[in-house]
């Protein structure tokens, strides 16, 4: 009989980015693999891939009182085993929902409830700078009641979120991993030799907005351009946000395309990551979010990019200042320019980091097929009660 498994998360396109590949890795071990998120274009495209979708009700942005209660009662009949035999949870509001869901179903199925396993990519913005104020304190009550009581395992991407959670009382230790990060298939991303040698390439990949320093980099390149004139070019790649109360507005959007250093690429397709990845001598994250492990990080790393980004527990699970790149004391524009500015002016410096950080990467764990298989133990573990199903 062909066991069934359900991804659930907020958004398919950032499934498809980060977790695509633990769904294929297990439906090459026979796993019937279901993904849920928000309605998407793309959706249509799943079943020529061998996985099935299912649309939910979901907000991405905003906690909505009577269209979250419509999303948990869309999960509360996913629970059962009758229907999945494992489900894994990712981003916020899946986690949050999906965790009541399974403690509802826990009582009405009578125990006869799906192996339970979520993930924990950031401690998100609910918590970001320490839980605060009543909705950060409903938040973590919510995560408590649902994942703390039901979740055969919880994941995290560093070990100060996990400190987090656990010493919020969110969930016990013994249920708890670290998994360093979403994964990367090594194989597609490597150093290149046709670096220009004239010019340093500066590199931002990721989603646009601001908490993740898009706009104190352009900033940065004002000061760049007085330094060094035309050394130095910045490329800028990434997805706007709509809707994304953290996403850039229009005036902010329209600079981007301003600057004398600064290239706006638009969202780059996967398939061609791996060539624009090797073009940069720097890859720079200003970032000041709540991060998991940044997959942008991993790959710009198997380059050999010199690393650059900003001191949160996400970057510093991977980052070792002055090691294997550079974390920022301040992610305003000065410190930008003036860690890009050490790194343009010391060649030696800026290969020997980006080395140190590809021998990292490549030592083993990154790799998303090891990624991938630590997942799948997960699902195929014997069901029982949530401190071991």
């Amino acid at each position: 009989m062909t066991r069934k498994l359900l991804h659930v998360c907020n958004d398919l396109a950032y499934w498809t980015a980060h977790r695509r590949a633990v769904a294929q890795h297990a439906q090459d071990a026979g796993w019937d693999v279901t993904i849920a998120t928000a309605p998407h274009p793309s959706a249509d495209d799943l079943p020529k891939q061998g996985f099935r979708h299912l649309a939910l009700p979901i907000d991405r942005f905003r906690l909505r009182p009577r269209d979250d209660l419509r999303l948990l009662a869309a999960l509360l009949p996913l629970m059962s085993n009758a229907r999945f035999e494992a489900v894994h949870l990712f981003t916020m509001k899946p986690l949050l929902l999906g965790g009541l869901a399974a403690r509802l179903a826990d009582l009405i199925y009578m125990h006869q409830t799906a192996r339970l396993i979520a993930t924990v990519a950031g401690i998100g913005r609910g918590f970001s700078g320490g839980a605060r104020g009543w909705k950060s304190a409903a938040l973590q009550r919510g995560l408590a009641l649902g994942l703390g009581r039901t979740a055969a395992a919880l994941t995290f991407e560093n070990t100060g979120d996990r400190d987090f959670y656990v010493g919020s009382g969110m969930i016990d230790e013994a249920r708890t991993d670290v998994f360093p990060g979403a994964g990367i298939d090594l194989r597609l991303f490597a150093p290149s030799t046709a670096r220009a040698a004239d010019i340093v390439t500066v590199l931002f990949a990721g989603r646009l907005l601001r908490s993740k320093g898009v706009m104190d980099l352009v900033g940065a390149a004002g000061i760049l351009e007085q330094r060094f004139g035309n050394r130095v070019r910045i490329l800028i790649a990434g997805p706007h946000t709509d809707g994304d109360p953290d996403g850039l507005d229009e005036r902010e959007r329209q600079a981007l395309q301003r600057g004398h250093l600064v290239s706006y690429l638009g969202a780059v397709p996967l398939d061609e990551m791996p060539a624009l990845m090797a073009s940069a001598d720097i890859f720079v994250l200003p970032t000041r979010y709540p991060e998991g492990l940044p997959r942008v990080l991993l790959e710009a790393a198997a380059t050999g990019a010199a690393l650059i980004a900003g001191d949160v527990d996400g970057t510093r699970a991977f980052v070792t200042h002055g090691v294997n790149g550079l974390l920022l004391p301040r992610t305003d524009e000065a410190a930008i320019a003036d860690a890009i500015g050490e790194l343009v002016t010391a060649p030696d410096l800026r290969r020997r980091l980006g080395q140190a950080a590809r021998e990292k990467v490549t030592q083993g764990g990154y790799d998303i097929r090891d990624i991938a298989t630590r997942f799948l133990q997960l699902y195929e573990k014997p069901p029982g009660n949530a401190a071991s199903r």
